[in-house]
Formats: C-alpha cells, structure tokens, sequence
C-alpha cells in the first residue's frame, strides 16, 4: 500500500504566489493613490489659507488708511508700484483706544522680495522688516476704479479710494484670492504738528 503525497507540486506553489503578488500591488497601488489624493487635497487646504491670511492681513492694513493723507500741504498718499508687485501707504496713530484723535502716520510697505519672488515682505515705519508668507506664487496691488478698465490701475485717489488685492498660491494646485478693499478715513484734516513714521529714503 502505497502513502499518498499530501504536499504542493511547484507550479501550485508559484500560482498561489503570483495570485498574492498581485493582490498585494492592486492594494499598494490603493493606497498609495488615496495618499496621493489626500496629500493633494491637504496642500490645497493649506494653500487656501495661506491666501486667506495674506489677504486678511493687508485688508486689515489698508481699511485705516487714507488715499491722500495731507499735512500742511505736504501729501501722503498711497503709492503702487507700475508692475504692481509693491505698495506703500500710511496708517493713522492714535492717542489712545478711546480717543480718536490722530496723532501720528506710519509708513506700510508691502512688496515681493526681489530676491525671492515668492517671499512677501511687510515694513511698518522704521520696524524691521518681516515676511509674511513665503508661498505665494504672485501677488497684485492696483487701483479697483470702474475707470480702470483691467481694474489693475495704480491710481488710488479721493475719487475712488478701492485699492483691489490679488494673491496667488501655487503647490500642486494654483489657487487665486481677491479683495476690493474700501479705504476707511476719509475727509480728515491733520494737525500740522503729526508726526510721521517712516523709514529712510531707499531704506526699503
């Protein structure tokens, strides 16, 4: 009597292996694009915000601003740069929380750094400078006049005080922002003794 072989011939062994092979790769395969997609969906969250928070910061600046501050005949106003990359403008200083009364400009700048187009820099009066993101693809500053017929002209006056904000933030995917922002302190007449705030010429 003969005893019967219970073992595996080895094709068997190859086919199960193969089999195993290739469910493991169809699941790593799974995986890998569901990581994928979550990482790219992580970086356009991410970018989102970004541009969110650039946006916030400068529309916080510029609503206290004026388009023409005026102070015994010399003039501050807001200035943007002809490739629309740089502005400069003046925010009001005043006495105290419940006092209104202005009692000094300081100089805002905010610009690309020439550098490192994607670095966004931010100056107040005689601060050092700060960046303030470092993730933006471009940003644009002009004039939001309906005379402005690309709506990206630097003129900013008493006649149309909108200055118009555009962020673009580039990962994996392009993402774009823009604020119209209405300059706040209008018709206000300062004190020739207003002490303003700025850095040296060329400083920056």
């Amino acid at each position: 009597m003969t005893e019967k072989n219970s073992g595996f011939t080895l094709i068997e062994v190859l086919v199960v292996v193969a089999l195993f092979s290739v469910l493991f790769l169809a699941l790593l395969a799974v995986l890998t694009n569901a990581d994928l997609y979550w990482s790219k969906g992580q970086n356009k969250l991410n970018e989102q915000q970004e541009a969110r928070r650039v946006i916030s910061g400068v529309v916080n600046d510029l609503r206290r601003s004026n388009p023409n501050w005026d102070i015994s005949g010399t003039e501050y106003p807001v200035a943007i740069s002809e490739n629309y990359t740089r502005i400069d403008f003046y925010q009001p200083v005043f006495y105290n929380e419940t006092d209104s009364t202005i009692t000094g400009l300081t100089k805002i700048t905010y610009k690309i750094d020439t550098t490192d187009v994607r670095k966004l820099l931010r100056k107040s009066g005689s601060d050092p400078e700060e960046i303030i993101s470092n993730a933006t693809e471009s940003i644009r500053f002009g004039g939001a006049c309906p005379d402005c017929s690309t709506y990206n002209c630097t003129a900013v006056n008493a006649a149309c005080p909108v200055v118009r904000v555009e962020v673009v933030t580039k990962e994996d995917n392009e993402f774009e922002l823009v604020s119209d922002v209405a300059l706040r302190n209008m018709n206000i007449t300062l004190a020739n003794d207003t002490e303003v705030i700025e850095p040296e010429e060329g400083e920056f």
